[in-house]
């Protein structure tokens, strides 16, 4: 035994062993063990018209063609000299339109010009011409013809048709070898005139010799800095020797994987220590199967757990199962089980092999029976695992859910003010707009109620009929008059006559309504009076902030049971029908505030009582209130964090908010449901694909992108919930690793 510290894999120089993938031309100088039959294939090509060599899956006809018998026909190594010229084709790929793909091939070979395989040509007559222009002679090779008859083969195919005629006419100087699966080798019936004697010349390709294994073996590291233990090849031909011999497939499989372990090691020798450490054939095919499962995606993966249920007896016995039969036993459609079958049949797996064009299946050979047998197991008890593990998760997120839905309903007060909050932020972060310029406000601030009123909290009402005579002179639009004159009093003429003479242009405030749903106005309803009236409070949150307005409010508050002549409509409803923008129907809508106090224009009520300009005022809704400390109309709102605003500046907002037909809407209590339900499910996906770890990353990820979707869509008019969702979020997700935690515990 010896060894070396060098790397087998010489750079820039590929292995000389290739695993289950079929050699190629440049792989010649490594393909051993197949003199005699490339002799037999070259030989059969240049006499016979027609060549079909056949053999199992695995046997290297592939192999043999690419790597041997192309080679020697190109370079015409012990081919006779002279003669016509060889134009050598070869044809593998028949996903395409299988005529125009041979008459390319032939054309490039040719070196030929133009298109050749036009459709309106028939397949023999356009061979023909290319033939004549070239003046030699077409030796023509078709490999995995089987797979020709997997997807063409129809009446409209001119290769079916075009094929046979090319074989029988003597202007077209060509020889043909069709090579294909032995199982397929019936589907040449599928051809017009196969049973033309030139069909009968049939060469059956077999597995190698014990002899010509060795050959195999030992031949690839002539040129190699890496040698084979003596007696490796002897234990290799052992270990792989079935009942016709040892299979090409298997040993490249083997020899490959050897040559791989001993490169990760940096062996310059190949052992026979390292061969038997890689266990029984049956152990490095289970090796292999691995590797080829997980190439597969897991959908692929279950479905193909359950088809080997069926493709293998629980003895370790095959079956051969067709795709139709395998999706009707399964479950799964034709369809999905196609992608899975061929990646397992395919030349780097040879897990499966098609046994007939239904197609149908069975295991490539029968040592695959019990390592098969052992995966799915395995696949079975790992995914009962994650079933158990994914039901416990589903579980603490439906408790965490359930939790917040019912939170959600019966929205205690801490909540509820916490949320309000959350809608302040998304206010500050949205910034100002500009105050719509045509309402405009008239302001009895402190120092127009210390100079108007002598020190009293209120000033006369005859100064209020002097304000509503200058702003109905001026050509406000609509005088919006946001100050409540409920009780009558002595000196209440002035004001009367200057209602009557404003008209309903003037609308009055009232916050004390009769059965019949009207205002009370100078101690009367509100309806004998010439002027327009609206309900000028508003609903007031848990914080006490005013973030929302009525559509109208009755003498039960804001249920909708009574008939509408029992409600009175909200002043700020009222003032924007004045203004020519009635909005439609709601019940209670949010105030999409502009900014914070002092973003809407104010003039002080003394200096608009000594004039009233008619360019500040004409045309526009003019909102007369207080801000004045001692009338006690300042309140928080949704807008200017813990700054207070005046009524009328509120009434102002509510104002241009109905005007804009109400541009802030709440998504609604069933949508608030699903985004609850919809962030406590999102853990469970996250924790079933990664570790615990970045689950929590992730799962944080997920709520700093759901606060951004939040003033994304506030921006764009919708107001969605936050904290619920959020809080169902962080429940679920600790709720969900606790659980994972638990169930993988106890499993093990």
């Amino acid at each position: 035994m010896g060894s070396s510290s060098g790397d087998p894999e010489q750079p820039g120089r590929p292995p000389p062993y290739l695993g289950l993938s079929p050699y190629d031309e440049r792989d010649a100088d490594r393909f051993f063990g197949r003199r005699r039959e490339r002799d037999l294939v070259v030989a059969d090509l240049l006499t016979s018209r027609l060549t079909v060599l056949y053999g199992p899956s695995g046997v290297g006809k592939s192999s043999l063609l690419r790597a041997a018998v192309l080679p020697r026909l190109r370079q015409g190594d012990g081919l006779p000299a002279g003669g016509s010229r060889r134009v050598v084709a070869f044809v593998d790929a028949w996903h395409d339109d299988p005529a125009r793909a041979v008459l390319g091939a032939v054309g490039a070979a040719a070196g030929a010009d133009g298109d050749p395989g036009a459709a309106e040509v028939p397949f023999d007559e356009a061979l023909a011409q290319l033939m004549l222009r070239t003046g030699g002679i077409l030796l023509l090779v078709l490999d995995q013809f089987e797979e020709y008859f997997l997807y063409h083969g129809g009446d409209d195919d001119r290769l079916r048709v075009g094929l046979p005629r090319v074989l029988a006419r003597a202007d077209v100087r060509a020889r043909v070898l069709v090579s294909l699966r032995e199982d397929a080798l019936a589907g040449l019936d599928r051809l017009d005139g196969a049973g033309s004697p030139l069909f009968g010349n049939l060469l059956r390709l077999g597995p190698l010799s014990d002899a010509a294994a060795r050959k195999a073996i030992e031949k690839p590291l002539e040129d190699e800095r890496v040698t084979l233990e003596p007696g490796l090849a002897d234990e290799v031909v052992r270990l792989l020797h079935g009942r016709e011999g040892v299979e090409p497939a298997y040993l490249q499989l083997v020899m490959r994987r050897l040559w791989d372990q001993e490169a990760r090691v940096g062996s310059a020798v190949l052992r026979t220590e390292s061969l038997l450490a890689m266990g029984s054939l049956r152990e490095i095919v289970g090796d292999h199967l691995r590797d080829a499962m997980d190439r597969l995606t897991a959908p692929e993966r279950r479905w193909m757990a359950e088809a080997f249920h069926y493709l293998v007896t629980p003895s370790g016995a095959k079956i051969a199962q067709s795709r139709h039969d395998l999706a009707r036993l399964t479950g799964a459609s034709a369809e999905a089980l196609a992608a899975p079958l061929e990646k397992l049949a395919r030349a780097d797996a040879r897990i499966l092999r098609p046994v007939d064009d239904a197609p149908t299946y069975e295991i490539f050979h029968d040592v695959l029976a019990r390592p098969l047998l052992d995966w799915r197991a395995r696949f079975e008890a790992a995914r009962l695992r994650r079933r158990a593990t994914a039901l416990g998760m589903a579980a603490a997120a439906a408790a965490a859910i359930l939790l917040m839905l019912v939170t959600y309903i019966l929205e205690p007060g801490w909540l509820e003010r916490t949320e309000l909050r959350s809608l302040d932020a998304r206010f500050a972060f949205r910034g100002d707009a500009p105050a719509e310029s045509d309402i405009v406000i008239v302001d009895l601030d402190d120092a127009s109620l210390a100079a108007l009123g002598g020190g009293d909290d209120r000033i006369p009402r005859d100064l209020h009929a002097r304000m509503i005579d200058q702003l109905r002179d001026a050509g406000a639009g609509v005088i919006a008059y946001d100050v409540e004159f409920r009780e009558r009093t002595p000196d209440d003429a002035q004001l009367r006559l200057a209602i009557e003479r404003a008209g309903p242009q003037l609308l009055l405030a009232a916050t004390r309504i009769d059965s019949e749903g009207e205002g009370e106005i100078l101690g009367r309803p509100g309806d004998e009076l010439p002027a327009s009236v609206g309900y000028a409070a508003f609903p007031i949150a848990t914080d006490d902030a005013y973030r929302q307005v009525d559509e109208s409010v009755g003498l039960s508050g804001a249920e909708r049971a009574e008939p509408v002549s029992s409600r009175l409509a909200s002043f700020a409803v009222v003032a924007a029908e004045l203004a020519g923008d009635p909005p439609e129907a709601f019940e209670r809508a949010w105030i999409d505030y502009r900014g914070p106090a002092g973003t809407y224009r104010a003039y002080p009520f003394e200096d608009v009582l000594r004039t009233a300009d008619p360019g500040r005022f004409e045309g526009k809704v003019v909102v007369v209130g207080t801000s004045a400390r001692k009338q006690g109309d300042l309140h928080p709102t949704a807008a200017g964090g813990d700054r207070v605003m005046s009524g009328a500046e509120i009434q102002a907002n509510a104002i241009a908010t109905l005007r804009r037909d109400v541009p802030l809407r709440a998504v609604g209590a069933a949508v608030d449901a699903a985004l609850i339900v919809l962030l406590g499910l999102l853990p469970v996906a996250i924790a079933l694909a990664v570790r615990p770890r970045i689950a929590v990353a992730l799962a944080a990820a997920v709520g700093v992108f759901y606060l951004v979707l939040a003033q994304l869509v506030f921006a764009a008019g919708w107001i969605v919930p936050v904290l619920d969702p959020l809080l169902a979020l962080v429940l679920a997700t600790v709720g969900v690793l606790v659980a994972r935690q638990v169930a993988l515990t106890r499993l093990r």
